[in-house]
């Protein structure tokens, strides 16, 4: 069955509700299509090859970290560092808030987004796969995102 516009269209756009793992995808495509046409960009994007390619390492290294850290980790786990997130966020904001407070309360909210995210996939997939079986096999990876 391959793959039309419109069925992954809605993972597209909404770009603030998209998971770690396929904004990450997403733009590896992205990058690595753009780097095959390389013949059909000015001149200027070809003086920047050599650093789109080194997105395409941190972006594939950025993808393995997270697929590691989800196949060693339990849902419990998840869990439990968003209840001790919380737990510090409550502590540091009961005596108020300065720029310092406000700032790492943020990060931990961003982290717990992600390990919710994380959560949401762990229901759907046990382990997660490499990046280069999911790029070959793109149906099953938007099966594991949706």
């Amino acid at each position: 069955m391959p793959l039309n516009l419109k069925s992954i269209e809605s993972l597209l756009i909404q770009k603030e509700n998209r998971p770690d793992l396929l904004s990450i995808v997403v733009e590896y495509i992205r990058l690595t299509e753009s780097l095959e046409n390389t013949d059909q960009h000015s001149w200027y994007y070809k003086k920047g090859i050599e650093s789109y390619k080194r997105r395409l390492v941190l972006l594939r290294e950025d993808f393995e970290t997270i697929r590691e850290y989800f196949n060693e980790s339990s849902i419990d786990s998840f869990l439990d560092e968003i209840n001790k997130n919380n737990a510090h966020i409550s502590a540091v904001t009961s005596g108020g808030m300065n720029a310092v407070v406000y700032w790492s309360c943020s990060l931990l909210r961003d982290k717990n987004k992600s390990l919710t995210e994380l959560i949401r996939l762990k229901s759907n997939t046990e382990i997660l796969m490499p990046l280069d079986y999911y790029l070959e096999n793109l149906e099953e990876f938007l099966n594991v995102v949706t």
